[in-house]
């Protein structure tokens, strides 16, 4: 709410979450290994409605060139986009609030994801999770 978001704790089944609209799209905070002293994580997710854009090799491509934000298709053919914030020990106001600057960002690099078409045919374990792209030093926000 501090940064002009509308949001709206909901309880389904014994488990809150938050529902909010970030970077234009209407995304969920879930709250996980909860108790009185804090949730050791939160997970963002976005839920994208069924596009023929959204294939499996789009999905696929976007979890090896990215990091952070993961992709996947749902039951239903939807596709979901999480990223996972570990909390454990303690953060700010200010760590909170710069976790959803991230996942903004997250969600405008999703809005504007094009597959490379030089991406190999399965990820490079070696090289899993070192940049933001594969050979491509990261600057700026990570996506």
């Amino acid at each position: 709410r501090n940064r002009g978001l509308g949001a709206e704790v909901v309880t389904e089944s014994n488990r809150t979450r938050i529902r909010t609209e970030i970077g234009n799209r209407r995304t969920s905070i879930h709250f996980y290994a909860c108790n009185d002293d804090g949730c050791q994580s939160i997970q963002y997710r976005t839920l994208f409605r069924r596009h023929e854009r959204f294939t499996l090799a789009f999905v696929n491509a976007w979890n090896y060139e990215k990091r952070f934000a993961k992709a996947y298709l749902d039951r239903d053919g939807d596709l979901v986009l999480e990223w996972d914030v570990d909390l454990d020990g303690g953060v700010t106001v200010g760590f909170v609030a710069e976790s959803i600057a991230t996942f903004q960002t997250m969600l405008t690099a999703f809005d504007r994801f094009t597959p490379r078409d030089d991406g190999p045919a399965a990820p490079d374990p070696g090289n899993a999770g070192r940049s933001l792209s594969p050979g491509a030093p990261g600057a700026g926000r990570s996506t």
